[in-house]
């Protein structure tokens, strides 16, 4: 494990801010232990600091992306209690917990050191899901946006030859006729053609 090149620690000088290591070494027990020379960025003082840190746990962990899933395993501080719709940088990306097994059971959280498996998606990009419906005659379309986009009714989408303006948002709990929604919460999105082309 390399030592890191700065950390946020308390500052006897001037409270708490970020320092530079000038000096360190790391050594890996039950604990992880770095011991080294640290420099306030703020005041400049120079001291010594040992900080100890758990070990990581590594718990299993299934995350999917549209159909796809894959079983990894993610490095988690063992006395961290984690809860559905937690957020983690992941293999270069963000994944959102969808679910905890511990015990057969499917708690909305618990003890990283109690859980069997973690259940997550990945949130680099998601899949909007639209329903577009004319004359009785719906087809339905997908498209990739970043989980923070948002979306509104009365906007225009395009698909190739199709428009269409949207007119309800479906998220988890409710059905949005007047608004906007972030596509990381959008379940799908109702909209009506604008065009005569419908293919």
């Amino acid at each position: 494990m390399r030592v890191p090149s700065a950390l946020i620690l308390d500052c006897p000088n001037c409270g708490e801010k970020p320092h530079r290591i000038v000096k360190g070494r790391i050594s890996e027990g039950k604990e992880i232990v770095l011991e080294g020379l640290v420099r306030c960025t703020s005041c400049g003082q120079t001291r010594r600091e040992s900080i100890r840190e758990p070990r990581p746990l590594s718990v299993p962990i299934i995350v999917s992306r549209g159909e796809a899933s894959e079983k990894r395993s993610i490095e988690l501080d063992p006395k961290l209690i984690v809860r559905r719709g937690d957020k983690f940088l992941f293999e270069g990306g963000q994944i959102v917990v969808t679910g905890i097994e511990q015990e057969g059971r499917r708690p909305e959280e618990a003890l990283s050191s109690d859980i069997d498996t973690l259940w997550a998606k990945r949130m680099d990009k998601v899949v909007v899901k639209f329903s577009i419906t004319r004359a009785g005659r719906t087809i339905t379309k997908e498209i990739e946006a970043s989980p923070d986009e948002e979306f509104y009714t009365g906007d225009m989408v395009e698909f190739g030859r199709v428009k269409a303006v949207i007119r309800k948002i479906k998220v988890r709990n409710r059905l949005i006729k007047d608004g906007k929604a972030r596509a990381e919460d959008i379940l799908r999105i109702y909209a009506a053609p604008i065009k005569r082309t419908f293919a």
